[in-house]
Parts: C-alpha cells; structure tokens; sequence
C-alpha cells in the first residue's frame, strides 16, 4: 500500500523532468511559424485513386506504380484513357511483363509476323549474351515501361476541341 502511495507522490516529478529534455520538431510543411494545412478532397478522384480502390487491376497498378507514368495518373487533370488488364489476364499471360525477351530464347521468326512483333516488343537479344543484374534490372523496367504504356490511350487534342468551322 505505502509503495502505491509513493509511486503516486513521486510519478508526476519523473514526468515534469521528462519534458524539460523535450524539443518540439518542425512540422513537415515548413518552418515554425506556418500553420498546419490539411490535405483537402476536390471531389474529383484521379485514375491512381481508382486505381487503388479497384482490386480486379492490383497487379497491373503494382507494375504501373514502378514507372513514370505514375505521374500521370495521380494527376487529377489528366485526360486518358485506360485499358486496364484483370488481375486474370495478368497471371494468364505467358511472358510477364518484366522478363526480358532472351528468356525463353525463342527464334527469331517468331518475332517478325506483324501480330507477334506488335505485341510481343521487339526483336529478341542474340543466345549467348550474357547480361549483369543492373543491365537485366534495366531492360525490366524498360519492358514494363512500355507494357504499361501500351494500355493507355492519349486523349486527342485535334479531336477533343471544336472545330473552327464548328464554332461559326
């Protein structure tokens, strides 16, 4: 009982010496003076937040997440269109994404029917070439780079606004 008294008396003088050792830190918007700011909603959701919210498209916004392109669909005034894979479709694929074209050392005519070379990218690198981590690293996020950007449809400028004709 008397330890429990004592615990009382001699808590509050532990905890007043604790904050004598206590700085404040800067806020992450700036200096000291500057009054906190909260992140507001504009009501108008960009393609990264429906993106995120969407689970069928998981895998394609993990590999869309690793690229530039990125940028564009966090912005909130960026039109385009996207043709987003299933996370079905992603996993049926027979090549992923992010594996370079010498894997599966398929022949060369394989690659040169316009249907194939259009979608299966270009020309397969020469048997026998060996590559290091950072070069096969690098061709990666080429190929994803360019798997992501073959699913988005740029909006037309010249379609997009009227005609000066039209105006008239």
């Amino acid at each position: 009982m008397r330890l429990q008294l004592l615990s009382l008396l001699v808590l509050p003088f532990l905890a007043t010496a604790s904050t004598d050792e206590q700085m404040v830190l800067p806020s992450s918007q700036g200096g000291f003076g500057e009054p906190f700011l909260p992140v507001t909603y504009s009501g108008k959701p960009s393609l990264a937040d429906l993106l995120t919210i969407e689970s069928s498209a998981s895998i394609f916004y993990s590999y869309a997440r690793e690229t530039e392109l990125s940028k564009l669909f966090a912005d909130k005034n960026a039109k385009s269109t996207l043709l987003v894979p299933t996370n079905k479709a992603v996993i049926a694929l027979p090549r992923k994404p992010y594996v370079p074209y010498d894997v599966f050392h398929a022949p060369a005519e394989l690659y040169t029917a316009s249907c194939c070379h259009s979608h299966e990218g270009p020309e397969p690198i020469r048997e026998g070439v060996i590559l290091s981590e950072a070069e096969f690293d690098d061709l990666s996020k080429k190929n994803v780079e360019r798997w992501v950007s073959a699913h988005i449809i740029p909006v037309c400028h010249r379609c997009s606004s009227p005609s000066p004709a039209a105006a008239n």
